[in-house]
Order: C-alpha cells, then sequence, then structure tokens
C-alpha cells in the first residue's frame, strides 16, 4: 500500500482556523447515544422491588391469619414503597392481590368472627336453658322425696298405733289354764279395779301343762309384758321356777268394769286414729301430685329435646 505523505504542507490562516472551530456542528455529526433498555432503568427496579414487598407481606398475613388482629393486618398488608406510576403498573403481574382484594378478604374475615361470636352466643343460652331445666327437674325430685318420705313416716306411725288398740275384755275361757291372783295396784294400776282377777295362760304357751296344778307352789309373781293384754306370770317353789304368758279374764262385776274402761278406750283410740288415718291420706296426696309434677316435667323436657 502507498501511503501519501505531504511535505512543506501549506500553513492554515487564522480565518481558516477560526472557521473550524464550530463544535455545534461535530456533536451533530457524532453518532447518536443508544438509549438502555426499560428494565434496566430506575423506575422499574423500584416498581419489582415494591411488587415483591407487597407480595411477601400478604403471605406473612396468610401464614399468621389465626394470631393476628383485623388491624394489625391491615397495617402490615399496606405498601411501604411509593406506588409505582400510571405506566408501570402494566407491568405488574395480573395474578398479584390488589390493596382492594385485601380489604374485601379482612371485611369478610370480620363478618366471619362475628357470626362465630353470635353461634358462641346461641350455644351459651341453650346451655343456660338446660342448665335451668335441669335445676327445675331437680326440684320436683327433691319435693317428690320429701313428700314420699313423711307420707312413709305417717304409714309406720298409724300401724304402730294400731298395734295399741284395746282388747275386749275376755269374760269366759278355759277354766283349766287359769290362776287366781291379786295384782298390786302400786305394781299394776290399769288392774287396780279389779278383785280375785283370774289370769289364762295362752294356748301356745309350751311351759304350761296340766301338771302345775299337781305341785305345790311358795310364791307366785307377775309382770307387765302389754299392760292390760299380757303378763309373765312365774311360779316358785324351792330352787324350780315356771315362768307363762298369761291375759286376765274378767267375771261378775269385773267384766262390766273392765267393758266400761274398754268403750272409753276404743273410743279415744278410735278418734286418734282417725287423726292418723286422715293425715296419712294427705301426705300420700301430696306424694302423689309431688310424684306427677316430675313426670310432667321431666316429659315435656324430653319432648323439647326431641323437637330442637
Amino acid at each position: 500500500m502507498k501511503r501519501k505523505i505531504n511535505i512543506d504542507r501549506p500553513s492554515l490562516s487564522s480565518q481558516e482556523i477560526a472557521s473550524r472551530q464550530d463544535f455545534t456542528s461535530l456533536i451533530k455529526q457524532l453518532p447518536k447515544v443508544t438509549k438502555p433498555p426499560f428494565y434496566k432503568t430506575g423506575w422499574f427496579i423500584t416498581t419489582v422491588a415494591s411488587v415483591t414487598g407487597i407480595l411477601v407481606i400478604t403471605t406473612n398475613f396468610i401464614m399468621n391469619d389465626n394470631t393476628s388482629t383485623p388491624n394489625q393486618e391491615l397495617a402490615t398488608s399496606a405498601p411501604t414503597a411509593t406506588p409505582p406510576s400510571k405506566n408501570s403498573t402494566e407491568l405488574i403481574d395480573q395474578n398479584a392481590p390488589s390493596e382492594s382484594d385485601l380489604s374485601v378478604t379482612f371485611v369478610s374475615e370480620k363478618e366471619t368472627m362475628i357470626i362465630d361470636h353470635s353461634e358462641k352466643s346461641e350455644k351459651s343460652s341453650d346451655e343456660y336453658v338446660d342448665e335451668q331445666a335441669k335445676q327445675q327437674i331437680e326440684m320436683y325430685q327433691a319435693e317428690m322425696v320429701a313428700a314420699q318420705k313423711a307420707y312413709e313416716e305417717a304409714s309406720k306411725t298409724r300401724i304402730a298405733f294400731e298395734e295399741n288398740e284395746p282388747s275386749k275384755p275376755i269374760q269366759k275361757g278355759n277354766p283349766d289354764r287359769q290362776f287366781v291372783l291379786d295384782a298390786n295396784p302400786k305394781d299394776f294400776p290399769e288392774l287396780a279395779s279389779y278383785k280375785n282377777l283370774l289370769f289364762e295362760v295362752e294356748a301356745n304357751d309350751p311351759n304350761f301343762s296340766p301338771t302345775v296344778y299337781e305341785e305345790e307352789w311358795e310364791d307366785i309373781q307377775l309382770k307387765t309384758k302389754e299392760p292390760g293384754k299380757t303378763y309373765y306370770l312365774t311360779l316358785y317353789s324351792g330352787n324350780i321356777s315356771k315362768t307363762f304368758s298369761v291375759f286376765p279374764v274378767y267375771q261378775g262385776n269385773n267384766y262390766d268394769v273392765a267393758i266400761e274402761k274398754y268403750n272409753q278406750n276404743l273410743d279415744a283410740y278410735t278418734t286418734e286414729l282417725q287423726k292418723k288415718l286422715d293425715e296419712e291420706a294427705h301426705l300420700k296426696t301430696l306424694y302423689e301430685q309431688s310424684l306427677y309434677n316430675l313426670k310432667e316435667i321431666e316429659n315435656k323436657e324430653v319432648n323439647l329435646s326431641k323437637t330442637n
């Protein structure tokens, strides 16, 4: 390649040099600078960082939903960076949750909390009603038990009283089983009105036999078994003794006196017995009524439970 070399090149005049000093035209002749792509710009990087922060905060909110309050959730989900411009929002993922979506979610959860609270209140009310019904049944049960106890006690008292019914005087009896005896009025005041009263051995007494009359007895003793009804008669002869269960037998004037006393005692007994029978009947009615009330309230609760 041949090189062209200028020797003794003519010098430029000052006017020519000045005409060459046009920097504006020089810049125009330079090639234009290429603009960087949009994903390398500062606003795009800032926008991506903001979206990433929103997604991270939303994920944490969902993971900690059971322990955070609605107010805390709203505060946490709020974006901390400056929102991107209108043009930059076109680059955000369309599937990412927006602020409006989060707000709807919070309202829905709040409404759910209110519904749960009302359900708990209603359940507590049901439990309260059940407790009231239980207490009412227990009250009726206590009343029934008390009425039953009072009725049973009155019945026992009446039965015991009937065992003391006055015995009608016996006028004759079996002469082969009788003893003549004057009872001491101090020891037996119920027999003080009688003279030479006969006592007859009960038919089922195993200690008695006809040979008793063949022996000589040195002493005799009478003890009360049931006043006015039965007594123990004991015969003594040396070291030998025999005891029989006997009852009084009335003859002549003794019978007239005995029958008069019997009628008086019978009237008093009948009056007192009627009082006890009336009291027992009244208590029985109260018991049956309390039992009926208990059954009614129990059936009512059973029907309500089936309905509910």
